[in-house]
């Protein structure tokens, strides 16, 4: 299941863009636990997340961000839509920003860096583009 490290909310409908962008924004950890989580006498979460936990949330989050991101691009790089290097750049930027970091002790998710979270309005029209790409994509049966 999928597990914020730092406070136990379990995603039981697994991992979304939303859920990624707020745990980049908060700066929070994504774990991929396969077990149940540990709670104290007064039933509240106890954080025991295991390093190999953590790896296993980047690895997660690596395959949704394969899975949403640059598989539609390989399959346009196979009908010559675009080049070559746009998906494997894709593929880069996913592996650079969704790694397993340790910083003064901390794991962190992703590439921790000083400039500001993403706008909302940025991320709602990136949305609304993927959507409508999405439509037509399924209109023209590719």
């Amino acid at each position: 299941m999928i597990v914020t490290k730092e406070n136990g909310t379990v995603y039981t409908n697994g991992l979304t863009i939303e859920v990624l962008n707020w745990h980049k924004e908060v700066g929070y950890t994504i774990a991929d636990v396969k077990r149940p989580l540990t709670k104290n006498e007064d039933g509240e979460y106890v954080d025991d997340i295991a390093a190999e936990e953590i790896e296993a949330g980047y690895e997660a989050v690596r395959g949704f961000l394969y899975r949403e991101i640059t598989d539609p691009l390989f399959f346009k790089v196979q009908r010559r839509e675009i080049e070559e290097s746009v998906w494997l750049g894709e593929i880069q930027k996913i592996k650079d920003e969704n790694k397993m970091e340790v910083a003064n002790g901390k794991m962190r998710f992703g590439k921790q860096s000083s400039s500001k979270a993403i706008p909302e309005e940025v991320l709602a029209k990136r949305a609304e583009a993927r959507e409508l790409i999405n439509i037509l994509e399924a209109k023209l049966g590719v």
